[in-house]
């Protein structure tokens, strides 16, 4: 009975390691640009783009935790890392995320240059987030916009490359403009309780983010004030009926959206220092709602491009 949990455990914490738990963080808007462009849920290069995202998404993670070490071991929520444990070695962790970022751009390969673009520039954010003398992790507001522009930006152009190889400047004035700026808004409103969270841990250790600098408290207000942005933007391009939008897909789902402004003042507080649990909790049940939001939205708007 021990081997088997002993090897359960031991995936797991190799799992956590490459970061699958965060491989949707980036598949998810990934995948709303795919659709949105394709008016598809599936095409046959769709599965190269996702492994292409999610090699991309460990190889990060990896990264981070390289660089991160002696931090990491002063961070109680870090210690499933397997170089706090000493299960690897800086060395091997290195030359597994070199493998990991080579077959993410392998995959990249297959589809085309503009995709090749989006995840040359996800990996360029990657490495100044992550590498001295740049490091912009420890830069607030920086810090922010990378997550922003790489999670918020990049990846939902990445997914619209999937079908739309005329280069990335035109995928990129082609995808709705005020609906890929909510995206961003939605993605960084998720980001930022992670960073509050941490707030304790970063002063200990001397670390400089966003939240080190302006406060726990105002990181979850700046949060939710992003995805009462991030909705509003929604709320009038639907009202307005601007692409992606139609009157029937606002009139069905436009209701949700002051809801998830409601959920997200409710679960992730803004007036009170958040607690590991809270942000967790909250963040899932969140996420959970802007999920189900975006899959009915998605729904809607393949369904009318395939009667027209």
């Amino acid at each position: 009975m021990g081997q088997p949990f002993s090897m359960n455990s031991n995936l797991i914490l190799w799992l956590r390691f490459v970061g699958v738990d965060f491989w949707m963080v980036a598949l998810f808007p990934f995948y709303i640009g795919f659709v949105i462009s394709s008016e598809s849920f599936y095409s046959s290069n769709l599965l190269y783009g996702i492994l292409s995202i999610c090699f991309l998404t460990s190889s990060t993670f990896v990264l981070n935790h390289i660089l991160d070490l002696d931090l990491d071991k002063k961070n109680p929520r870090k210690s499933f890392s397997l170089l706090v444990r000493n299960e690897i070695s800086s060395k091997n962790s290195f030359i597994f995320f070199i493998f990991l970022s080579s077959i993410c751009l392998l995959f990249s390969l297959t589809i085309n240059h503009g995709f090749v673009i989006c995840i040359l520039g996800l990996i360029l954010i990657s490495l100044l987030y992550n590498i001295p003398p740049f490091r912009l992790k420890n830069k607030p507001i920086l810090d922010v916009l990378c997550h922003t522009l790489s999670l918020g930006i990049l990846c939902p152009i990445a997914g619209w490359c999937l079908s739309d190889s005329s280069g990335f400047i035109n995928a990129f004035s082609n995808f709705p403009f005020l609906y890929l700026i909510s995206i961003s808004f939605y993605v960084t409103a998720l980001h930022s309780p992670t960073m509050a969270v941490d707030f304790n841990a970063d002063i200990t250790s001397g670390v400089t983010t966003f939240a080190t600098k302006f406060g726990a408290e105002r990181t979850m207000l700046f949060s939710w004030l992003l995805t009462t942005a991030g909705a509003t933007i929604l709320f009038i391009s639907g009202y307005l009926v601007i692409e992606p939008w139609s009157s029937r897909i606002f009139l069905l789902t436009g209701w949700l959206l002051p809801l998830e402004v409601l959920v997200h003042y409710y679960v992730l507080p803004i007036n009170e220092l958040p607690t590991y649990s809270t942000v967790f909790r909250g963040s899932i049940i969140l996420a959970t709602i802007e999920a189900l939001f975006t899959i009915l939205f998605l729904s809607l708007y393949v369904s009318e491009a395939s009667l027209s």
